[in-house]
């Protein structure tokens, strides 16, 4: 059956990244909840289990260790709380199933710190509440699968309803059509619709030496009371962290969701007997709180939300204070800072008001959408005058990978010239996806 959901979820995963409305280029949740279901069907290749005991909880280690983006983390909540149901069974009939799916949705819930209706949240909520329901009166395995399926296509249907963002797209909510992917692939197997793939199809990562893959990762000895592992992507980024005194980097952002295992493989690297990390994007945060409980070495991260609420943050690191104000600094710090970024469009999209056609220049700030044009210089001058409210002392602008030394000049020159009051420096961040990252503060 996990088998079964892997292959569906690998096999439309471009068509669920279709389903995300905001057209910046980002990890995409077809793609995050592909990987991260695709870490389990590795793991059962390497593994004979044969209980259902033993699969949810081979499934839900390896679902939780290779979590990617926020999407692929409550996949792995919720099958986290499929397997604590599920412990030491050696079989699940219909209403035994029904109550471990509950009890996942309830993990992914907890966990959530604000959880969002009209999500894979609502879309799992109300399947697991019909299949726990049916099994009251039947013990049709098969039967209770297709009540769960029949609600979750409900609720997937009523996103729209709750979102207007999507009522206006005309889509559905993409984490909630990935979860009603998997249980229907799920259901499949079982009546036969649907043939399980072998375990030797798994990604060319499923093939390392038998002892790799049963090692655990090392652990660096503390030399320290404090180290630091912050994402980001480009070499001049990674540079500039390790200048303000980050441990360990992990290569990874807006396209390129790190999993919880590279995240914790780099805890576990960092010499240190505390280590803060900073996940640099709001679709890596969850993934990085998943280290807390896996790591030997106590981790606490800040949630940043990008590379330069990062950067402020470790200009306010000072490992001679206490771990408690360390965090509390370094959680202000990063409120004063306002991030505008500059990347392309991934797609067309009439989103809140703009009317976007893929391939233009798109201005955000603090991850809202400014707007968008086919002229770079104006998608500039839009975002300074957006900072003017600000009234910012600094101005740092982060070039990316595509951009020359002096057309990052003159960037500055713009964005200077709209704020006369404010230093403003430029920096080699040789970042992708962004042209430009630019804090203020």
């Amino acid at each position: 059956m996990l088998l079964c959901a892997n292959a569906a979820l690998e096999e439309n995963k471009q068509r669920i990244n279709e389903l995300n409305v905001f057209p910046v280029p980002d990890g995409d949740t077809g793609t995050n909840m592909s990987l991260t279901m695709n870490s389990a069907a590795i793991e059962l290749g390497r593994k004979q289990t044969d209980t259902v005991g033993a699969v949810a909880d081979c499934a839900a280690s390896a679902l939780l260790r290779g979590a990617r983006g926020n999407s692929g983390v409550i996949l792995s909540l919720l099958f986290r709380g499929i397997a604590k149901s599920l412990k030491g069974r050696e079989n699940a009939n219909a209403a035994e199933f029904a109550a471990a799916v509950s009890a996942g949705v309830d993990a992914a819930y907890k966990a959530v710190m604000k959880p969002a209706e009209g999500t894979i949240l609502t879309v799992s909520r109300l399947g697991a509440q019909a299949a726990v329901e049916f099994a009251k009166e039947s013990t049709d395995f098969e039967a209770m699968l297709e009540a769960l399926l029949a609600a979750a296509r409900e609720a997937l249907a009523d996103t729209q309803n709750i979102n207007p963002v999507l009522r206006r797209a005309g889509v559905v909510d993409a984490g909630g059509e990935g979860f009603v992917l998997v249980m229907d692939a799920m259901l499949g197997y079982l009546q036969g619709r649907t043939a399980a793939p072998v375990t030797a199809a798994a990604p060319a990562a499923a093939a390392a030496p038998e002892a790799e893959a049963e090692s655990e990762p090392a652990v660096a000895a503390p030399e320290k009371q404090f180290g630091v592992v912050a994402v980001s992507a480009g070499e001049g980024m990674a540079n500039l962290f390790r200048e303000l005194g980050v441990d360990r980097v992990v290569t990874g952002g807006q396209t390129m969701n790190p999993s919880t295992e590279d995240i914790l493989s780099e805890v576990n690297n960092t010499p240190a007997e505390i280590v803060f990390v900073l996940p640099n994007n709001k679709n890596i945060i969850m993934a990085a709180q998943q280290c807390i409980p896996l790591s030997d070495k106590k981790v606490i991260v800040i949630p940043t939300k990008t590379v330069p609420q990062g950067i402020t943050a470790m200009l306010s690191f000072d490992p001679a204070s206490a771990e408690d104000v360390i965090e509390a600094e370094m959680s202000a710090a990063i409120e004063s800072v306002h991030t505008a970024q500059v990347t392309y469009a991934a797609r067309d999209s009439d989103f809140d008001g703009h009317d976007i056609h893929k391939g233009e220049y798109l201005a955000l700030m603090d991850g809202a959408l400014l707007g968008s044009n086919a002229d770079l210089d104006k998608v500039l001058l839009t975002i300074a005058d957006a900072a003017t409210d600000l009234d910012p002392e600094i101005v740092s602008i982060y070039y990316g990978e595509d951009v020359k030394a002096d057309a990052a000049q003159r960037a500055a020159e713009l964005i200077g010239g709209r704020l006369p009051m404010s230093d403003v420096n430029v920096v080699d961040g040789g970042q992708p996806v962004y042209y430009y990252m630019i804090s203020f503060e």
